[in-house]
């Protein structure tokens, strides 16, 4: 039998479906609410209005994506591993998950107004300290270079789904100071140009 708790992730998931397909304004509670073999009355039990939904549903997000790189980093020996299994996972979600990409696209472009400002705060504290575990000796300076990297794989993310970030990308890459291997994927050279930026930046230190 399903629990109350049990509906209400469901009528997440779908939700997030919805808002990520649809953006927030065409998204219908009561289309959310067929999917989920359900009635919006039961929606309003858990939410008071929509945007209430909407919130829940960035959280629902965010915890998915937290999770992943959570496990990233513990399965990492290096920062340039952690990178690495941050482009392939982001590559098969863009595959498998594409809606849970999208919806990150929708919400860190802040497309839709948030209200509760403390769920981004959270991801992000929680993001950057995914970064720092690979640095033996954490520095002020070092937070410009999570900066940018942290930068360049948004980037990459929102690459799926505007091609001005691929653009936008592929001159980094042929800007770099190595060969762009012409048959390498978009992603292999991607990497090589990270762990290039890496290394050069290891010998400033």
């Amino acid at each position: 039998m399903q629990t109350n708790n049990d509906k209400k992730e469901e009528i997440l998931k779908i939700a997030l479906k919805n808002f990520s397909e649809n953006g927030y304004e065409k998204t219908k509670l009561a289309t959310i609410a067929s999917e989920a073999e359900t009635s919006t009355t039961t929606i309003y039990s858990f939410f008071k209005i929509k945007h209430d939904l909407f919130e829940a549903a960035i959280e629902y997000c965010l915890r998915i994506i937290d999770k992943r790189l959570k496990e990233n980093a513990m399965n990492s020996n290096s920062l340039a591993e952690y990178i690495e299994l941050i482009i392939a996972q982001a590559k098969d979600f863009s595959i498998r998950e594409k809606y849970i990409l999208n919806f990150y696209m929708l919400i860190t472009t802040n497309s839709v107004p948030i209200k509760n400002t403390e769920l981004i705060e959270l991801f992000e504290k929680n993001k950057f300290s995914y970064y720092t575990k690979f640095y033996s000796q954490y520095k002020t300076k070092d937070r410009f270079k999570i900066l940018f990297l942290d930068s360049v794989l948004n980037m990459y993310i929102c690459s799926f789904y505007n091609e001005f970030y691929k653009e936008k990308l592929k001159l980094y890459l042929s800007l770099y100071d190595h060969q762009v291997d012409a048959e390498n994927t978009f992603e292999a050279n991607l990497l090589d140009y990270l762990k290039a930026w890496m290394n050069e930046e290891g010998k400033q230190k």
